[in-house]
């Protein structure tokens, strides 16, 4: 009996990419059923902030009853990066100038390397000093959208410090400081080291009071 290993050959290829054809869609419904996942949480947790603006006593929102709600970039997985963590050892504090002018005390916890749009960014992560204790990092910037979409003064991240050297920045999350809603709050103002030279398109847009 003869073989014809030239068909052999050609079914083989058939259905090896048939199986690779398969396995690519496979990884990209996977994928799009993870971003529309994330998309939602990222949602949801817009939603249950807006509920507390609206309806808690420590709101800083004025006219409560009026509130549209807070304004914001769509959620965009590409603006949640890995960091890579180097501790920094003084824990000498230092002085952050608030809007008000007085000075608020802070320890330089950290510095977060990480990657966005292809180039390699740094941002200080810092402790209060009285709470030095506590597993939450403050993470004050700006960016280029400051003053034009986002909060002239900046935002704020608050990131969750893990056992490890990496952690997971997420600009989905940036919120504005309440002293972007009232003029009666305080806010620390990001130090200069915390300037991002470039547009972060994520998280919370500029306060549009109520008329």
């Amino acid at each position: 009996m003869k073989v014809n290993f030239e068909n052999i050959t050609t079914s083989l290829i058939i259905k090896t990419g048939v199986v690779i054809v398969t396995l690519v869609i496979i990884a990209s419904l996977v994928f799009d059923n993870y971003k529309n996942s994330y998309h939602q949480k990222v949602v949801d947790w817009r939603k249950q902030k807006d509920h507390y603006f609206r309806t808690n006593e420590e709101s800083p929102i004025l006219q409560k009853d009026s509130f549209p709600g807070l304004t914001y970039f769509e959620p965009n997985i590409e603006y949640r990066v890995n960091a890579h963590l180097v501790l920094l050892h003084d824990t000498t504090p230092i002085s952050i100038l608030r809007t008000d002018g007085r000075k608020e005390q802070y320890i330089k916890f950290a510095i977060a390397t990480f990657s966005l749009n292809k180039k390699e960014y740094e941002l200080t992560l810092f402790k209060s000093k009285n709470k030095a204790t506590e597993k939450v990092l403050f993470v004050p910037f700006t960016d280029k959208t400051n003053g034009e979409i986002t909060y002239k003064a900046g935002r704020y991240l608050d990131i969750e410090l893990k056992e490890n050297d990496e952690i997971e920045i997420d600009f989905n999350y940036a919120y504005n400081p309440f002293c972007a809603y009232n003029p009666r709050y305080s806010c620390p103002i990001p130090p200069k080291e915390n300037f991002l030279d470039l547009e972060i398109l994520a998280g919370e847009k500029i306060f549009e009071k109520s008329e």
